[in-house]
């Protein structure tokens, strides 16, 4: 029998192996994607709050103990719903070395807030969208848990409608689109919601309090 550390391990690479192998091929039968679908169900099932139950252990040995921060970044790896969201926990691992923290989850929450409202900004600055627009389309979307990527929503985001016969002009609206789906992939089902720092406050020019002590970088 595997233990569950190892049984992640193999977890993660069989879904490694299936995005660079499998995916990559026409789909020609649905049958197939059921059949990896019902697999991973079968699988130990890895949320957020069991991370963070990882992460609380973590801090409590002073973040010294490596077998579990490896452990923490298996099971996040062997996660579909997780693996898009692991810079940001990541980030969050980093953040709570050599800080006093009274409740992991409380300081969680703030970190998601901050900088899911930092990666924002910059979003918005970055491709000079709409503030106001921007916010709804990406606040209804983390609320409902779906983004609608049809219609004609992205070029509504510009300040400047982009042409529509222009391949430059195609090529940055392809990548306002991806860089808004990474957007909502990180962030969705956390259960942090950021938004009303945004319409009762103006965008700041200084980095958020998060990320101003940070040396690793991290935006979108």
């Amino acid at each position: 029998n595997l233990n569950p550390l190892d049984l992640q391990d193999y977890t993660s690479k069989y879904h490694e192996f299936y995005r660079k192998y499998i995916q990559k091929k026409e789909k020609e039968d649905i049958a197939d994607d059921i059949v990896f679908e019902m697999e991973l169900i079968r699988q130990i099932e890895v949320n957020i709050d069991y991370i963070l139950m990882l992460v609380a252990q973590y801090h409590k040995t002073n973040c010294k103990d490596g077998e579990l921060e490896l452990k923490i970044r298996k099971y996040i790896d062997s996660s579909i719903e997780l693996r898009s969201k692991r810079k940001l926990i990541e980030l969050f691992l980093d953040r709570i070395n050599s800080k006093r923290i009274d409740d992991i989850r409380s300081y969680w929450s703030e970190f998601v807030a901050e900088q899911q409202k930092y990666d924002l900004e910059n979003i918005i600055r970055s491709y000079s969208l709409k503030k106001d627009e921007t916010i709804r389309i990406i606040e209804n979307a983390l609320k409902f848990g779906e983004l609608d990527t049809t219609g004609t929503y992205i070029i509504d985001l510009f300040t400047q409608t982009p042409c529509f016969f222009d391949d430059d002009s195609d090529k940055l609206k392809a990548q306002v689109s991806e860089t808004i789906r990474d957007y909502f992939d990180r962030y969705v089902n956390l259960g942090v919601n950021a938004f009303d720092k945004f319409f009762k406050e103006d965008f700041k020019e200084d980095e958020s309090p998060m990320a101003a002590d940070k040396e690793i970088e991290y935006r979108v």
